[in-house]
Order: C-alpha cells, then structure tokens, then sequence
C-alpha cells in the first residue's frame, strides 16, 4: 500500500466564481463589511485548501450553497 497522501485537484466553475465574488461584494458593500467578506473569503480559501488534501471529509457537492455551508460549518 502506498503510503503517499494523494493531493486532489479543486476547480470551481465560472458559475461558482460568480456567485463568490457576488457573496464577497454583498457582505463587502450591503452590509457594509469589508472585514467580515475578506475573512469568509481567508476562510473558505483555508478549507478549500484542506479538502485538496483529505476530498472524503465532504460528500459530494454539485449545489455551490451546500458545499459552503459544508467548508463552512455552518
């Protein structure tokens, strides 16, 4: 068995991409939270980063909402 861990690839589609940067820009400008939006942002880059290394800690997410609630244990 090979004991090498397996580093996983993660590509968000343009549509995902959107709707991140509509998130950013809604917390950022509606509510007026810069702050708030650049942390989420640090937040999900950690945990997208995470699911790269270890993919089984997350079922399989096709809804961009339920994979953020997911990353973000909320």
């Amino acid at each position: 068995m090979d004991s090498k861990k397996e580093i996983y690839e993660i590509e968000f589609t343009e549509d995902a991409r959107d709707e991140i940067r509509e998130i950013y820009e809604y917390i950022s400008k509606n509510l007026v939270n810069e702050d708030a939006a650049k942390r989420l942002m640090r937040k999900m880059r950690k945990n997208v980063m995470d699911l790269e290394k270890s993919s089984k800690i997350y079922a399989l997410c096709v809804n961009l909402s339920t994979l953020l609630l997911l990353i973000l244990n909320l």
